[in-house]
């Protein structure tokens, strides 16, 4: 059984190391492609800022792969303890074709809600015009070399252009993918036991961590009849309830309405 996993997420490591590498790339080609007072200064140790940053980066990419990587077995040891003290199993979808239209639904849905981030791109672009002006009007009244300026300046804001449209590709692929994967699985199921919820196709959620707690826990029926978990999540500014609602299998009512009072009974939940 494959188990979808939540914390396998290796952009933030990849991000920090680009970040780096790029301040310490352009600082270095401003040392050595220039010549002012500072670049003669230092040309004995132009290598230095690109060693420097490269090490942070590569640092980064090692600690944040460590993290990640401890964090899913922790992840995975907390599925595995729910799989195998789950209290119900119950299928999501009734027939393959119910979980295939499900899926292709979902993925239109999502890519058109997709939007290219023209605001966001004329905002970076505004704020580099107003920021390189500034710079290069001050080191020009300080004689300086512009390129010295210009090329970290420029490393800077292609990370963020990096970021900016990187973010769009990411999520495009990621929503094909998620389509690609739920068109080749079979139907899902929900696992609920006393620790969360694990489903076959959005993974793990827990009812107690840092910031939520599962405060409700209710049978609703109707067509289909659910079970609804309500979830606290706190924030800095305050907090919100997220409802999770599980479908409820036909024939599975009076286990719905079991297990929804067996999280008081249990203390997992207060009355």
């Amino acid at each position: 059984m494959r188990l979808v996993l939540k914390t396998q997420n290796f952009w933030f490591p990849l991000l920090g190391a680009l970040f780096f590498f790029l301040i310490g790339a352009g600082t270095t080609l401003a040392l050595v492609f220039t010549d002012s007072p500072l670049s003669r200064e230092m040309r004995d140790e132009t290598p230095l800022p690109f060693l420097m940053m490269s090490t942070a980066a590569v640092l980064i990419l090692v600690v944040g792969f460590i993290v990640i990587w401890l964090r899913g077995l922790s992840e995975r040891a907390a599925i595995q303890r729910l799989l195998n003290n789950a209290w119900v199993s119950w299928a999501q979808y009734d027939s393959v074709d119910e979980w295939r239209a499900f899926a292709q639904q979902s993925f239109q849905t999502e890519m058109k809600r997709l939007r290219f981030p023209w605001g966001t791109l004329v905002v970076v672009v505004i704020i580099f015009t107003i920021v390189s002006g500034y710079t290069f009007t001050m080191a020009s009244a300080d004689g300086a070399n512009l390129l010295i300026v210009a090329l970290p300046l420029g490393a800077f804001f292609t990370f963020i252009l990096i970021i900016t449209l990187g973010r769009v590709i990411a999520e495009r692929n990621k929503i094909r993918a998620l389509r690609k994967r739920r068109l080749r699985s079979e139907p899902p199921n929900v696992y609920i036991g006393k620790q969360g919820m694990y489903s076959d196709d959005n993974g793990y959620r827990t009812f107690r961590s840092w910031g939520e707690r599962l405060i409700n826990v209710y049978y609703q029926a109707g067509t289909p009849a659910t079970v609804n978990f309500q979830i606290s999540i706190d924030q800095r500014y305050g907090s919100y309830t997220d409802t999770v609602a599980v479908r409820v299998p036909p024939g599975s009512d009076t286990e719905a309405e079991n297990l929804a009072h067996r999280f008081f009974d249990e203390g997992v939940v207060k009355r």
